[in-house]
Formats: structure tokens, C-alpha cells, sequence
């Protein structure tokens, strides 16, 4: 499964009126996929525990169809070149040397998540690319409206 955990014991919430939490993380809960539209639906959950209980502090979902719109990094050249044109001919990834993080499609979205069940979320594909899509997630889904990575690093799925 997908998680994220927080980068401090206790999480201070950008929310003024919300204060702290001990130890929250970040997980992807369902995965609803539906091929014939084609579309992949992702809930992502922030949580934390208190005695053995899960108790929600947001969730939000990320929607794969038909859209796309590249991720660019820059090139040898120090020129925007899509990430996966890059990759392809040799290129070596590097987080920093993205230009603009866009959204994969529907087909690229299913190379990079394995939805087990609409239960049981998102694992992430033993690719090439797999740490693109965790820099991808860390970049794009917020929590309180603020971007995954400034509170929270990816937890090794074990």
C-alpha cells in the first residue's frame, strides 16, 4: 500500500483552528478503476491513531481519464523535454530537474499504481519509474492544502 508518514512526531496542521497531531501518515484506501470510460479513481486518507483507533483528518481523491498533461524535465540542453521521451532515450531521472509535474492518463496511471481492490487502495509497479511516481504523488496531492512533501516523505512499503 501507498503511505506516506509524517516528517515530525507531531504534525502542527496549516489550519489555524486544528492544531496538532501525533504521527500522522498519508495512505491511498480504495481504487475504484473503470477501463470502459477509461478512469482510475484514488482516494488518499490522512490519518493518525489514538489507543488502536484511526481517526480521519482529510481525504481527497485524485481522478485518471482521459486527460494528460506531461511532466517535463529539463534535458541536457536545460530544455523542457517529457519525462517519459527522456527516460526512454537514456535520460537519468532526477526530481530536481523537473520543469513542471503535470497528470498521467488513464493507461500511464495503471503503469505506475496497482489498484488491488476498491478495499484495500493502491501498491505502487516494480518499474523503471517507480520513484517518479512517488515524486509525483509527494508533488501533486496536497493535505490541508499543502503539498504532500513539505510534511510528509514515503514510507518503503514492506
Amino acid at each position: 500500500m501507498i503511505k506516506f508518514k509524517s516528517k515530525t512526531e507531531n504534525y502542527k496542521s496549516p489550519r489555524a483552528d486544528r492544531g496538532f497531531f501525533p504521527s500522522p501518515y498519508v495512505v491511498a484506501i480504495s481504487a475504484k478503476v473503470n477501463p470502459a470510460i477509461p478512469q482510475l479513481i484514488a482516494e488518499f486518507r490522512t490519518v493518525y491513531e489514538v489507543d488502536g483507533n484511526v481517526i480521519e483528518i482529510e481525504s481527497s481523491q485524485k481522478v485518471f481519464d482521459a486527460t494528460y498533461i506531461p511532466t517535463t524535465i529539463l534535458n541536457e540542453s536545460d530544455a523542457p523535454e517529457e519525462i517519459l521521451a527522456f527516460l526512454t532515450r537514456g535520460g537519468q531521472y532526477n526530481e530536481e530537474r523537473i520543469a513542471e509535474w503535470g497528470q498521467p492518463d488513464f493507461n500511464r496511471a495503471i503503469q505506475y499504481f496497482i489498484p488491488e481492490s476498491i478495499w484495500t487502495g493502491l501498491t505502487l509497479a516494480e518499474t523503471p519509474f517507480k520513484q517518479l511516481a512517488i515524486d509525483w504523488i509527494k508533488n501533486v496531492i496536497k493535505v490541508e492544502g499543502v503539498f504532500l512533501k513539505v510534511n510528509f516523505e514515503f514510507e518503503v512499503e514492506q
